[in-house]
């Protein structure tokens, strides 16, 4: 084997075990390529502190928010998890939120209802995810099952898909 030949093969087995792992996501011509798959489960975690949560599948990881809106907030939307704008007159409505909230509104009505979004590696709307009894149940909860919702199966499968349908509306 001639010394350029080995040198081409040293150089082979250094790149391709970089290319190999990445697993994460694709991307081409400034368009990203990743397959959200809602019939995957897979296994996540949350970080109260900052209001953010984390899912790993097996195609890459997602990371999200989390918030805590009153009805008003929620232009209206108290129950249907997954569902991503209001209802009634606001049914083509997106909700517009910012991370963390929790406590009262500004009209003094109580933040009961739990949304979260994916942040990483896209942006979707914010999703209704579940009520609590209390605003102080909200904020202690709320991210927390955000991020056992998103990966799981059973009844909260359709946070997963209404995160992942909502993908840049």
């Amino acid at each position: 084997m001639g010394e350029n030949m080995k040198k081409f093969l040293l150089l082979c087995c250094l790149f391709v075990p970089f290319c190999a792992s990445a697993t994460d996501m694709c991307a081409r011509d400034d368009v990203m390529i990743m397959v959200f798959d809602p019939n995957v489960s897979g296994t996540g975690n949350s970080n109260a502190l900052d209001w953010t949560w984390h899912t790993n599948f097996a195609y890459g990881r997602v990371a999200g928010d989390a918030t805590c809106l009153s009805k008003d907030e929620g232009l209206g939307r108290t129950s249907g998890q997954g569902e991503y704008y209001g209802v009634d007159d606001y049914a083509n409505s997106f909700i517009d939120a910012v991370t963390g909230l929790h406590g009262l509104d500004n009209n003094g009505n109580a933040r009961l209802y739990c949304w979260c979004r994916m942040t990483h590696p896209v942006l979707s709307k914010w999703v209704y995810n579940m009520s609590y009894s209390t605003a102080d149940k909200c904020k202690s909860d709320c991210v927390n099952h955000c991020g056992k919702n998103v990966p799981s199966f059973g009844a909260t499968y359709s946070l997963r898909v209404g995160a992942f349908n909502s993908i840049g509306l």
